[in-house]
């Protein structure tokens, strides 16, 4: 499946560049898609594909010619494991003096900035029953999401990491006032907290297994939702 986005994404990208009775030779070393592209565009299960015969129909309206080839991968390859070899050496030497192009950078902040949203947002271990939050208001499911995930602007730690408040400490304890504190640790909520989730002080594991219903309660009999809202 990777080898049909890599073709289809090379064909992608070459096809409005190609010139008139221009030839292109693509080389691959799967010997599979080959196998797969020779069976014409009628005989392709694989959507991608199919889409890359598209592609090569345009090439072909302007009299151009694409050959995809099979070579063989670097196994057993006397210039290649060597390369491969000096590639993976230099990939662990001490590199802080060595030149990085803008784009470089800017490409491993994002992968590292992803990462870091991915981590912070991981759902899956959350009490998340869809069936039910599906007769949820849209404003309710928003707030849920905005909760788990801790990037929410009912949190006074969020607002202020976003700027939208100067202080993120909660009023009554002048502790953080983050997910943690809000539904489970905050002394000023301890008769709403039991009123709720049954009892005050909740722990991280107590809190992720707590009903989405009762968090949407929460915030409401606390005063950081509306009583009322729109769907």
């Amino acid at each position: 499946m990777i080898t049909a986005v890599v073709l289809y994404s090379t064909l992608a990208r070459l096809t409005p560049k190609v010139k008139e009775g221009q030839h292109i030779d693509i080389l691959t070393d799967c010997q599979s898609l080959v196998t797969k592209m020779k069976k014409g565009p009628q005989g392709q299960d694989i959507r991608l594909l199919d889409e890359a015969w598209k592609l090569l129909k345009q090439i072909g309206d302007k009299r151009a010619t694409v050959c995809i080839s099979w070579i063989p991968g670097h196994d057993d390859i006397e210039g290649n494991e060597t390369a491969y070899t000096l590639a993976r050496e230099a990939r662990y030497k001490h590199q802080a003096a060595a030149a990085v192009d803008y784009k470089t950078i800017k490409l491993r902040h994002e992968r590292e900035l992803n990462k870091s949203w991915r981590d912070s947002v991981d759902h899956s271990q959350w009490n998340i029953r869809r069936s039910i939050e599906g007769e949820f208001s849209r404003q309710e499911r928003t707030t849920l999401a905005h909760i788990r995930t801790g990037h929410c602007t009912l949190l006074k730690a969020y607002r202020k990491r976003i700027g939208l408040e100067d202080d993120g400490t909660c009023e009554t304890c002048k502790r953080e006032e983050d997910r943690e504190h809000l539904l489970g640790r905050c002394p000023a909520w301890s008769q709403e907290q039991r009123e709720t989730f049954r009892k005050p002080f909740l722990s991280h594991r107590e809190l992720i297994k707590v009903e989405s219903a009762d968090i949407i309660a929460f915030l409401r009999r606390i005063g950081r939702l509306p009583a009322n809202d729109s769907a």
